[in-house]
């Protein structure tokens, strides 16, 4: 495998899921990175996947309290902390070894680790559930955050009509000084 191809494979992946420090031109794949992974962001694999780790998690806990069938349940579990926690466990070992910092991804993966290891499947199937629902509602939180200054910085004032000594004078807004005796309108 070329190591070119490589490269711009490991930044496409640091980029998209934000694990590394990346800029916009990477000098080892020499690609605009901005240009592959812009666009809005797609939440469906993610309601999706929740949706299905809900119902694995509900029929697990279902099972667990109804004695039906332990392995079952156990399973059911274990599905919903791979299928929910995989991009958590894959972020919390990657902030770690390229880091060297501990970050609550690491964290919450260890807790889960140690529920399955005393026999509390279920409450690692949860932790993981929970703390994948807190990661989505933060990046969506982050993103119509980021989306919204995006729309401002556009509607930002290009020129402004000031007032100087009775007269209506056309500026741009960069040349204007925000004086006691200017009265001034933006527009675009």
């Amino acid at each position: 495998m070329d190591s070119r191809y490589l490269n711009t494979l490991l930044c496409i992946v640091a980029l998209r899921w934000k694990v590394l420090p990346h800029t916009d031109e990477c000098e080892a794949c020499s690609i605009n990175l901005k240009d592959i992974v812009k666009g809005k962001s797609n939440y469906k694999p993610f309601i999706v996947q929740t949706l299905l780790g809900g119902i694995l998690l509900i029929l697990g806990l279902y099972f667990t309290w109804t004695n039906f069938n332990n392995i079952l349940s156990l399973l059911l579990f274990i599905s919903v902390i791979l299928l929910c926690g995989r991009k958590i466990i894959i972020d919390g070992l990657r902030k770690l070894f390229y880091k060297r910092r501990i970050y609550i991804e690491f964290l919450v993966f260890i807790a889960a680790l140690g529920a399955l290891i005393i026999g509390e499947y279920a409450e690692g199937g949860v932790v993981i559930f929970l703390f994948s629902i807190a990661n989505f509602l933060e990046e969506y939180a982050s993103d119509n955050a980021r989306r919204s200054i995006e729309m401002l910085m556009e509607k930002q004032p290009i020129k402004a009509n000031v007032i100087r000594n009775g007269l209506e004078v056309e500026v741009d807004v960069e040349n204007v000084r925000k004086r006691r005796n200017y009265h001034y309108k933006a527009w675009r």
